[in-house]
């Protein structure tokens, strides 16, 4: 996150979202872990899960979030979940 804005110093703002995402982050592999999914669809997840989170998060400090760059992460999260899903061992 420091890297969108480099200065000096990190701001608050920078340290408030970082905070936030790695608990989100923890959160999500909490959750995937109940999931029964190899290794494998388990980690493509959670990185994808980054990927949408920093992704979006950079374009939020850059001033560049639109609703269509939003729905772009989302349609990439929406297409690794129900893949994760689909290969879910029930």
């Amino acid at each position: 996150m420091w890297s969108v804005e480099v200065e000096e110093r990190l701001s608050l703002k920078v340290i408030k979202y970082t905070i936030w995402l790695a608990i989100l982050q923890g959160l999500m592999a909490v959750a995937i872990s109940f999931w029964p999914v190899s290794l494998i669809v388990a980690s493509l997840f959670l990185t994808t899960m980054l990927y949408i989170y920093l992704g979006i998060s950079q374009h939020h400090f850059s001033q560049k979030l639109f609703t269509r760059t939003v729905w772009e992460y989302l349609t990439v999260g929406i297409v690794v979940l129900l893949t994760m899903l689909v290969t879910a061992s029930i």
